[in-house]
């Protein structure tokens, strides 16, 4: 007799998946002194102004700093440098610039001329748009000179004067995103050698109480720019909360964009009240939010309409709901999608329905490589696997990329050949290894929300939940309608280590493992180590009775000749017949 199985062992406590910023964080924080963008960029800001003393020297330091692609973020690096960064060196912000203007003309010079004894800040993605940009940057980084572009030939005599060189003795700080600057790197052997000093934007800080003074700070300096008053230290509170979990749950973002536009929205919406709470910031954010998501709704709607085939009770044989990320960045959003498994006799293994339509990408199609592996190491010690399964996600028409479905994909197979049926009620995330291990994966906090919220459209059982990876405790920061219903116990989150622990959760059995011993009878891999079993038998089915009776009678034929010799040794030839 199996024993039951125990899922409430893997329950994720409440006071795992929100964080609460302590509004003494707030009390005190000040408005940021410089550009707000900077705050907690102190590794960047030291950068640039060693680069700046070496401004106009024999050897400028040149840079290349790695940042997001905002126009506001090379004003910040532009500001940070003319505000006493690099005191009494002139900074040139060079942006748009054609070739033209960066070299000069004739007797006109250029950007990069006038930019002599000083720093220069360029876009990289404006280099990587025009090559003939980089060519004349890379010039002056690497000679301290630019060459004019020769004037029209003269019409007189029609020759054309050579083309002066202009010094160029400036500090280049290249901006841009990490893969323009790599890319300018891989396209010229030089540009390593050139931009000897990497500087990288830090996207979040510790969630810390000097991080915290360092986040209000910026936000307080945006109100007063803004002209944004009466925000209460709550209400700080609660966008700290909220960067929290754009980043890890212990790291807070420095991406402000989204807590800026709540404080815009908030003051916009006061109608004449003295002072912006946590109530109002809430639903400022909540505003912001809903302008995001129109593509998150339409899906929902579709869901709602039976469009989407899904179910979130009952139960359904290699039927597993797996979740979704679409959209990018600010835009994204997560809804859940059914993976299907059906098994047959065959020799072909997993067949990966999206790689063969060619929708998958490579981080999918490893994913699904290492479940086969897993399968293998299961059920395959001892005999050879004659299996053929197909994976799909059902009603999907676009690239899937990423594992994070590796564990929902094995589920759905262990489903369809031990012939249990799955939860309906539970959205299933995370990534397997061949040992059935269950990895990390990105996005748990947005995942959680897209499952709670298509629970909450068919109706709340108090069963529905998420099974997700216990590494991906630390970055679970979900919102605080969310945190209520884990609470309450409206809604659960399941934390496992293993494929073991998971289908435990999903199949109502335990999976059976025993070291050193067969699988429990009855077990999830019992189950499913029977139907291989028998599957491969089908298909490499052990020697015929025909050949073995025929051995035996070989082995029966020899025996009576040797004793038949013996004897002949013993007694002595027959007589002749006469």
């Amino acid at each position: 007799m199996i024993a039951e199985a125990d899922p409430d062992r893997l329950l994720v406590p409440p006071s795992a998946v929100r964080w609460a910023c302590p509004r003494g964080w707030t009390a005190a924080a000040d408005g940021a002194v410089g550009p707000r963008l900077l705050a907690g960029q102190s590794a960047l800001v030291e950068g640039l102004a060693a680069s700046a003393r070496a401004a106009g020297t024999a050897r400028p330091r040149h840079v290349e700093v790695t940042a997001p692609a905002r126009v506001e973020v090379l004003a910040a690096v532009v500001d940070c440098l003319r505000a006493g960064v690099a005191e009494g060196v002139p900074v040139r912000w060079i942006t748009r610039a054609t070739e033209e203007e960066l070299r000069g003309r004739g007797e006109r010079p250029g950007a990069l001329a006038a930019a002599d004894g000083g720093v220069a800040v360029v876009d990289a993605l404006d280099l990587l748009e025009a090559p003939e940009r980089w060519r004349a940057v890379r010039e002056a980084m690497a000679f301290a000179t630019v060459r004019r572009m020769a004037s029209k030939p003269d019409e007189d005599n029609g020759s054309a004067p050579v083309p002066e060189t202009d010094a160029a003795r400036a500090t280049l700080v290249v901006v841009g995103p990490d893969a323009a600057v790599r890319k300018l790197r891989e396209g010229d052997d030089r540009a390593a050698q050139l931009m000897r000093m990497r500087l990288e934007w830090v996207s979040d800080l510790p969630r810390t109480f000097e991080g915290g003074q360092l986040i209000v700070g910026s936000l307080r300096g945006f109100s007063a720019e803004a002209g944004i008053e009466g925000v209460t230290p709550g209400a700080y509170a609660f966008l700290v909360e909220e960067l929290s979990g754009s980043a890890r749950r212990d790291r807070l973002s420095t991406d402000l964009r989204g807590a800026e536009d709540a404080l815009l929205e908030a003051d916009a919406a006061r109608a004449g009240a003295a002072a912006l709470d946590r109530r109002a910031v809430r639903a400022g954010v909540a505003t912001v939010r809903a302008r995001r998501a129109i593509r998150s709704e339409n899906h929902r709607r579709r869901a709602a309409l039976g469009q989407l085939l899904l179910e979130t009770s009952g139960t359904n044989t290699g039927v597993v709901n797996g979740l979704m990320v679409y959209g990018q960045a600010r835009q994204s959003y997560a809804m859940p999608g059914r993976i299907t498994a059906s098994i047959a006799v065959g020799r072909e293994g997993l067949i990966n329905v999206e790689r063969e339509s060619k929708y998958s990408g490579r981080s999918f199609d490893k994913g699904v490589f290492q479940l086969a592996g897993l399968l293998r190491s299961l059920f395959a010690q001892s005999s050879p696997l004659g299996l053929a399964a197909t994976l799909t996600f059902e009603q999907s028409y676009g690239r899937v990329d990423g594992d994070s479905a590796t564990l929902a994909e094995a589920i759905a197979v262990l489903s369809s050949a031990a012939q249990l049926p799955c939860r309906q009620d539970v959205a299933v995330s995370g990534s397997i290894n061949t040992r059935g291990d269950v990895q990390p994966v990105g996005s748990s906090s947005l995942k959680v929300e897209g499952w709670y919220r298509t629970c909450l459209d068919r109706g709340l059982t108090g069963t529905q939940g998420v099974v997700l990876p216990r590494a991906n405790l630390p970055d679970l920061q979900v919102s605080e309608e969310v945190a209520a219903a884990i609470t309450e116990g409206r809604f659960q989150l399941w934390a496992v280590d293993s494929v073991d622990d998971a289908v435990e959760i999903v199949l109502g059995r335990p999976a059976g493992k025993r070291p050193g011993k067969p699988y429990l009878a009855g077990s999830v891999y019992g189950r499913a180590g029977r139907t291989m079993r028998r599957m491969s038998e089908r298909l490499y089915p052990p020697r015929k009775t025909a050949a073995k009776k025929a051995d035996a009678k070989k082995a029966a034929a020899k025996k009576p000749e040797a004793k038949t010799q013996v004897t002949d040794a013993v007694k002595g030839p027959k007589p002749k017949k006469k």
